[in-house]
């Protein structure tokens, strides 16, 4: 049986804005020496994701 969920969005900001709020889990990655590639999302994807959530007002 498969866990996986697919789901396609489109993001109402410019990808600089993104790649921003990437850069920060990206950077707490690194200062805590976590391994590359241990996490279920990249840093893209997860801000992705809380991007997404903020632009329709889900915060919990």
């Amino acid at each position: 049986m498969s866990t996986d969920v697919a789901y396609t969005c489109v993001l109402d900001t410019d990808r600089q804005t993104a790649e921003f709020v990437a850069r920060l889990p990206a950077a707490h990655r690194r200062a805590l020496g976590a391994c590359t590639g241990t996490r279920a999302l990249g840093p893209f994807k997860q801000a992705a994701l809380v991007l997404l959530q903020l632009e329709h007002g889900r915060t919990a």
